[in-house]
């Protein structure tokens, strides 16, 4: 992107530590969003030395793991919670970490690392659109992010979170097989993924309009 790449770059950063953010809305899911980010990126990275970035990453990762077990447990006295400054600090760390494997590992492209973050992205975006849409304020906090669709069509907080960790499973290893196999539609993909997301969100909104009149 030549001059454009800082700019972008910062953007980028932003964009997803608020996405990891604005996705912290039911318990478990941010942390579990991140923990799946960093299976993808160490999974990557298998085959290669253990490197101070992948021991740093597995770091993040072992402490994930019990975070989230006291985190969606149910007994109060145990209970604990990740707050904005939680949430805001892991899409941080994972923002960096995928520019840094895309721009110092071998076949590490930027659009795996898209697929290895995708449900807080599509989540991001779609609000930003539905927003701008209905001209609402894109600073105000409303109910109109994936888990609240999931809450709102009847599930409960524990399936909302498996459906959304396994959507992002499922991404993930899709993102894998296209790297491996046709890397040159892996972006393109990525995006009509997103479209066919957005259309069931634009018409899930239209369906509430229409039950309201």
């Amino acid at each position: 992107l030549g001059i454009l790449s800082i700019p972008v770059t910062i953007i980028g950063v932003i964009g997803l530590t608020n996405a990891i953010n604005m996705i912290d809305g039911i318990d478990g899911l941010a942390p579990a969003i991140v923990l799946l980010a960093i299976t993808g990126l160490v999974f990557f990275n298998v085959t290669q030395e253990f490197s101070p970035f992948t021991c740093l990453l597995l770091a993040v990762a072992s402490a994930l793991l019990p975070f989230i077990i006291f985190n969606i447990a149910p007994y109060p006295k145990i209970k604990v919670f990740l707050g904005d400054g939680g949430s805001l600090f892991l899409g941080y760390i994972i923002s960096w970490a995928l520019i840094y494997s895309a721009e110092n590992i071998n076949n590490f492209t930027p659009s795996f690392a898209l697929w290895c973050v995708a449900i807080p992205l599509f989540d991001l975006f779609t609000v930003i659109i539905l927003r701008i849409v209905k001209k609402h304020s894109l600073m105000i906090a409303r109910k109109d992010h994936i888990h609240h669709l999931l809450g709102n069509l009847g599930f409960s907080k524990t399936l909302t979170l498996l459906v959304i960790v396994s959507s992002g499973l499922a991404m993930l290893l899709i993102g894998t097989l296209i790297e491996n196999y046709l890397p040159n539609l892996s972006f393109s993909v990525f995006l009509i993924s997103f479209l066919f997301y957005l259309f069931i969100r634009v018409y899930k909104n239209s369906e509430k309009k229409v039950e309201r009149c």
